[in-house]
């Protein structure tokens, strides 16, 4: 007999913790869209370490406090929301919970990275992929994402070359495919990719550090901008990949070169996507929400003009 009544309550706290949360989270992840647009729409290289000078320190500072805002209010929400008993049940949290996880994904996930090289190997070797058994080109693909793994955790790379070729062959015969000649294949080439994820783990350090404890409805606050670089020289001795998965992120990217061998400039563009999806959801579950709705229209035209 109290399960409805506990279900609407429940919505209800929902509704209101998104409320708390919703107008500096939206703030946030607005002007983070608003700057990964302009890298977007700029075009060339971004933050070159050869011509720094010091706005340009600043922009690059300026845009890694901006996503690491947005990480932290997102890092909030989510231990908020983690109070609610039957949360799931609601689909105003499936809503939110999609749009956070697409968010995070963007950030953490390259598994199109993985199909883009099985598919690349595989036209350098002059095998149609359509003519592989679905079953075995699954376990094809993962084989070559393990061996790939293996040849990127080697320093002195071309002293395997023969042994990673040979697993290569060895997996495309598992696999029912006739191995061409492999004497020629660039590994480098294909395997060596720069790929800057922002793993979930660092995703929660980074909101935990970006996060301090307030009086008032709202639990959490996000240190500002001036706390941020303080904290983020002290941070670097303890969390120093941290550090760099997201300083790297930006730095020396040309937006403008599509290349398999660097798969930030996709990645820029999942995020810019995911943040206005993300911006577009709490539109809809929030009450006076804090950006315009010709903001957010534009927004929504940029994303569809450059994904």
């Amino acid at each position: 007999m109290e399960f409805f009544p506990r279900k609407e309550k429940n919505k209800r706290e929902l509704l209101e913790r998104i409320k708390l949360y919703s107008s500096p989270f939206s703030q946030s992840l607005s002007l983070l869209a608003w700057r990964l647009k302009e890298i977007i729409e700029k075009r060339g290289i971004l933050f070159s370490s050869i011509e720094q000078t010091e706005f340009t320190e600043y922009k690059k500072l300026s845009t890694i406090y901006r996503l690491s805002a947005a990480i932290g209010w997102l890092r909030a929400l989510r231990i908020e929301l983690s109070y609610i008993e039957d949360i799931k049940n609601s689909k105003d949290s499936e809503k939110i919970e999609t749009g956070i996880r697409n968010f995070e994904k963007s950030l953490a996930d390259g598994e199109h990275i993985e199909e883009e090289i099985f598919t690349e190997l595989m036209d350098s070797l002059n095998i149609d992929i359509n003519s592989i058994e679905k079953s075995n080109k699954e376990k094809l693909m993962a084989d070559i994402d393990h061996i790939r793994s293996l040849y990127l955790q080697t320093k002195q790379r071309s002293k395997i070359n023969r042994e990673i070729k040979e697993k290569i062959k060895t997996s495309l015969r598992k696999a029912g495919i006739l191995s061409p000649s492999l004497n020629r294949l660039n590994l480098k080439k294909i395997f060596e990719r720069n790929e800057r994820w922002i793993y979930r783990d660092y995703q929660s350090s980074i909101g935990d550090f970006m996060l301090k404890d307030t009086t008032g409805p709202r639990k959490f606050n996000i240190i500002g901008f001036a706390d941020f670089i303080d904290k983020r020289n002290q941070w670097k001795e303890k969390y120093n990949n941290h550090i760099e998965a997201m300083d790297s992120l930006f730095m020396n990217l040309n937006i403008d070169e599509v290349s398999i061998n660097d798969a930030r400039p996709h990645q820029i563009r999942r995020m810019f996507k995911a943040s206005v999806e993300l911006l577009i959801i709490l539109s809809d579950l929030s009450e006076n929400f804090p950006i315009s709705r010709s903001e957010l229209t534009n927004l929504e035209v940029a994303i569809q003009n450059v994904v």
